[in-house]
């Protein structure tokens, strides 16, 4: 039964890859970019430059969401030399902010740029649920695409908890029963993981 059960869930899991990579591509790289990133920053003990890392996080964070609202608007447009320029040219927008974030001297006021920042991440964050559909005529397909997102996207990160504390406490009991020294990294690899890599997938 158990066997069974797992067989399932791996051939699940890697349909869903399959179709991630084939519709998504530019997104899981960001994704598997990200997970490889935060693994990384729990495995340094002190960043040398601490601004670099946050620069590099943000930009990996930003870009995930970019490249999904952009994958999904370019759906619609059929011209693949006007996708190729909205893809590149956003990209690039986005790797010019990374570059003047790390050259802003933080001894300047911070707050409006974190402000104007803060409404390019809510705008992109927004337009994953509403840009794809701007051809339609009414918005009950986007509501419906949202609804059916943002319930998708809860349920993930419910299953991603529970899959994190039942491992972590797996985890705990090898070191409770047997002994077993572990490292308190590997509960911080277990969450991003489980908590970052497999809800956005």
């Amino acid at each position: 039964m158990l066997r069974h059960w797992l067989q399932k869930t791996i051939q699940t899991f890697n349909g869903a890859l399959q179709i991630n990579l084939k519709r998504f591509p530019i997104t899981l790289f960001f994704i598997l970019s990200l997970t490889c990133y935060l693994c990384y920053l729990v495995a340094a003990d002190q960043p040398e430059n601490k601004k670099l890392y946050w620069i590099l996080g943000y930009y990996l964070s930003v870009g995930t969401l970019l490249s999904l609202s952009l994958h999904l608007w370019c759906e619609e447009i059929k011209s693949l030399i006007k996708k190729s320029i909205i893809q590149t040219g956003a990209h690039a927008l986005l790797i010019a902010d990374a570059f003047y974030l790390y050259s802003y001297s933080y001894e300047k006021s911070f707050t409006e740029i974190g402000i104007a920042h803060g409404a390019g991440l809510l705008a992109i964050g927004l337009s994953i649920f509403f840009l794809s559909f701007l051809k339609e005529k009414n918005d009950i397909p986007s509501w419906n695409f949202a609804v059916s997102s943002i319930t998708s996207c809860i349920t993930a990160n419910l299953i991603g908890c529970v899959m994190s504390c039942g491992i972590s406490l797996l985890v705990l009991s090898l070191h409770k029963l047997f002994n077993i020294d572990i490292d308190t990294r590997y509960y911080l690899y277990i969450v991003i993981i489980c908590n970052v890599c497999l809800p956005l997938l």
